[in-house]
């Protein structure tokens, strides 16, 4: 008896996607460290795109120096799939480097590394678009907080309460 192997087609893999509006939101509520968990989630997908040996976890926790590569291999893909994206991958890790010292500038000052978010969002767009275009992933953007974003919103709002009560006690620009 003859047997054929017949190739199934192979379904997409789901790969969750955030929108930008969900990603700046989350980055504004979690002073910025949502940003570091969406470093480990990218990181992760090349890790298994690529099939290297990679660490995503080691490169988070050093994100500030492994931004730059990141942003520079998102490009990458992107540009293979299409995109018109076109970023200094230096300029943005340079910008991020620069707002997260802004955390360690007294008083007031410190609300200024809010803004890092910013120096995300052409990565994240040109990520979202290459994996959209990639026939082997679902990317899939949720429209709602899934467990995990709930109580990241939930562990911001407090720590937003504690620093709205410093500035109205006049205690913010004594640190």
């Amino acid at each position: 008896m003859d047997t054929q192997q017949v190739a199934l087609p192979q379904q997409p893999e789901k790969v969750t996607l955030i929108s930008i509006n969900k990603f700046i939101f989350l980055n504004i509520i979690t002073f910025n460290l949502y940003a570091v968990w969406w470093v480990y989630k990218t990181w992760r997908f090349f890790k298994y795109h690529d099939r290297s040996e990679i660490l995503p976890a080691v490169r988070s926790i050093f994100y500030l120096f492994t931004l730059s590569a990141l942003f520079y291999k998102i490009k990458a893909f992107a540009i293979s799939y299409g995109s018109r994206e076109k970023y200094s991958s230096g300029f943005l890790h340079l910008s991020v480097v620069i707002c997260y010292l802004f955390y360690f500038c007294p008083g007031y000052l410190v609300l200024v590394a809010q803004i890092m978010f910013y120096f995300y969002l052409r990565p994240l767009a040109a990520f979202n678009f290459a994996v959209k275009k990639d026939d082997r992933y679902d990317g899939v953007i949720e429209s709602k907080l899934n467990a995990f974003q709930i109580a990241l919103v939930i562990c911001g709002s407090l720590l937003w309460i504690c620093v709205i009560i410093t500035m109205l006690n006049g205690d913010f620009n004594k640190r």
